[in-house]
């Protein structure tokens, strides 16, 4: 049975701060050991506070703003697919990939195609 987290005030704004650094930095290299020593927290407090604050894990909040931040360049057909990984901050187009249809149901050409038939719209 797990016991029930209760963060501060202080706390919860420490978390904001993590969340800014994310959706700030998302492309670098983050664990939850780095961000836990970063915002001086311990790493059951501040994935607490991210459940609380965002619904994810500290590690799913990473992918979904790393995948959300891609989506934009998939959307442009003039935007290699092959290059989106590195620019959003995953190790490899294979992992990139199927990370993307887990997160989304489609693959990166299908989010494309869907995007290019709105566009037409």
């Amino acid at each position: 049975m797990s016991t029930k987290i209760t963060l501060t005030s202080a706390e919860l704004r420490q978390i904001q701060r993590a969340i800014n650094y994310i959706d700030k930095v998302y492309t670098d290299y983050m664990t939850v050991e780095l961000l836990t020593t970063v915002f001086e927290m311990t790493p059951p407090r501040l994935q607490a506070g991210f459940k609380h604050l965002t619904g994810f894990t500290v590690q799913k909040y990473i992918i979904s703003v790393r995948i959300e931040k891609a989506k934009v360049d998939l959307a442009n057909p003039h935007f290699a697919i092959i290059f989106v990984h590195r620019k959003h901050g995953f190790s490899s187009h294979r992992y990139f990939a199927k990370v993307f249809k887990q997160y989304t149901g489609l693959t990166c050409q299908e989010y494309r195609f869907l995007q290019a038939q709105k566009k037409l719209d």
